[in-house]
């Protein structure tokens, strides 16, 4: 895989993974990044992605630990998300395998039934390293970073969000202030349990805790009862 040429602009218009109009679509903070390959040849990568790309045609730029092999290790974060999807396929106690299945061949793709978004455009190993001061420039640290580029994001997603999804669901309990101001006509959130409800323009929207947090524990079934109801 060689070098090119990094689209800044296209970089920070980038959404996330699936099917443009999904039916469900999950929210993240922002996209891990594992290396190598090294930060620029992933960034000339995705340069080249339309704003919502097929998560296995994206696998170029995306090392294939959990996309690239017949039976992938599950990865924790996307375990809940295809567990909400096969639910809404009434699949609601799926096997290791089925999830395995899942996540090889379908999360992730332009013609199924979801959509993995993300609140901020670029990929990071975790929120206290900031690896694109030199390739960012206007962003020299991760705080002026989200203050820039943050109220373009909510105006990017809002924009994305209009078709209509039927469910939102937003994970990451340090970020509902965020999510919330995506969906600014919700004047009531309603607390159910773990997890915060509301309705915008007939979607349903889930402000849950990060899948992977402990306060997640136990609380997966009470999570499709939400997404059932």
């Amino acid at each position: 895989m060689g070098g090119g040429t990094i689209d800044h602009a296209a970089l920070l218009k980038f959404l996330g993974f699936g099917n443009p109009g999904a039916e469900a679509v999950f929210i993240g903070m922002e996209e891990g990044l594992t290396l190598p390959p090294s930060l620029e040849e992933q960034l000339a990568i995705r340069s080249t992605f339309p704003r919502l790309m097929d998560l296995q045609e994206s696998a170029a730029a995306h090392p294939d630990k959990y996309l690239g092999c017949d039976r992938p290790p599950i990865q924790r974060t996307w375990n809940t998300i295809i567990r909400v999807l096969l639910a809404l396929e009434r699949n609601e106690q799926p096997t290791n395998d089925e999830i395995r299945g899942y996540q090889g061949r379908r999360l992730g793709r332009t013609k199924e039934r979801g959509a993995l978004l993300e609140l901020m455009p670029l990929p990071s190993k975790n929120i206290g390293t900031w690896p694109y001061a030199e390739i960012f420039t206007d962003f020299p640290d991760r705080d002026i970073y989200l203050s820039r580029m943050l109220p373009l994001r909510l105006i990017q997603l809002r924009e994305h969000l209009r078709y209509g999804p039927k469910i939102v669901i937003a994970y990451g309990k340090s970020y509902w202030n965020h999510y919330s101001a995506l969906f600014d006509d919700i004047r009531q959130w309603d607390t159910r349990g773990r997890f915060q409800i509301g309705v915008s323009c007939g979607t349903k929207v889930i402000l849950t805790p990060h899948f992977t947090a402990r306060e997640m524990n136990g609380a997966v079934p009470a999570l499709l009862d939400l997404v059932r109801a």
